[in-house]
């Protein structure tokens, strides 16, 4: 699917659910729609194993209405799924939850999302796979130690000079 046309379905989505619910960070969701759309539409494989696939981690939890549209677009979540965010009986609430199809950690507390994608990297690593991890991190995050942590960690453990494994990996 060409990334600006998953744009678009996606912006539309994002303000229709949002107003049928009457809740939802929407301006949080429409900020992120373009690097969803470019990672979804080109990056990200919802075929391949659970153990092979790359993975994408919404650190922004609150704007987790564009993920829920995102994986909607790519056939994991229904229209009727989408029609009850936010219900009391539905599974997509305001922050992400690993129990949606699709979403492999439930994130929303800020500087959660990068220290478990980088775990997630580095399982990855280990285990030899070329799997990658995308983490959409928002700007107060930036503020939180565990995020920098995690920063200084990444940075440390994806250095060729400094790779456990003593050999070269793929770009």
């Amino acid at each position: 699917m060409d990334p600006n046309d998953f744009a678009r379905q996606l912006r539309r989505l994002v303000v229709e659910v949002s107003k049928r619910a009457g809740v939802g960070h929407i301006a949080s969701s429409l900020s992120i729609v373009d690097i969803v759309a470019v990672l979804f539409a080109l990056y990200l494989d919802s075929d391949e194993s659970d153990q092979r696939k790359t993975r994408f981690v919404l650190s922004k939890g609150h704007a987790a209405l564009a993920l829920y549209g995102a994986l909607h677009l790519r056939g994991l979540l229904t229209r009727d799924d989408l029609n009850r965010y936010c219900a009391d009986d539905s599974e997509l609430g305001v922050h992400p939850e690993h129990t949606v199809r699709g979403i492999d950690v439930s994130t929303g507390s800020l500087g959660q999302g990068l220290s478990l994608s980088a775990g997630s990297a580095l399982a990855a690593q280990i285990e030899g796979g070329s799997r990658r991890t995308y983490c959409l991190l928002s700007d107060a995050e930036l503020n939180e130690g565990s995020v920098w942590e995690a920063i200084m960690f990444a940075g440390h453990r994806t250095s060729p000079a400094l790779d456990w494994r003593q050999r070269d990996r793929p770009a």
